[in-house]
């Protein structure tokens, strides 16, 4: 059976971030919502951030953590997205390429794709800033 990967398409600044994503992380990076919010608060970090991904960053804020003698915050340590109030969706989708190994280009990604059944759907375009 063929899966389904959805595409994260990030550009800007002379790069471009292409990685592909489960429906369910797709879901997250769409979402209105904004978890973890107090109040009138402009950046946060997402309590909803899934657990596939803060599995992943948890292993390399880590190491940031050492780096920055300890001086960050536990939910930083914990994996958990940083987004803003003004680009919550494209903040999530710079969390989830700086995740996730991407590809180098649309070909790449596709002929990866084809090599190993995955049917790939639109997701998300967004920015690098």
């Amino acid at each position: 059976m063929e899966s389904i990967q959805y595409v994260i398409d990030l550009s800007g600044q002379g790069d471009r971030y292409l990685c592909l994503v489960s429906f369910d992380v797709l879901n997250w990076i769409l979402s209105p919502e904004t978890p973890g919010r107090k109040g009138e608060e402009t950046c946060w970090f997402d309590t909803d951030t899934p657990e596939e991904l803060r599995d992943l960053a948890r292993t390399q804020r880590a190491e940031d953590a050492d780096f920055l003698m300890g001086v960050v915050s536990d939910k930083y340590r914990l994996g958990y997205a940083e987004v803003t109030i003004g680009s919550t969706v494209n903040d999530r989708a710079l969390f989830v390429t700086s995740q996730i190994d991407g590809f180098n280009s649309s070909k790449e990604l596709l002929d990866w794709c084809h090599k190993n059944g995955i049917q790939v759907k639109p997701g998300f375009e967004g920015y690098i800033y």
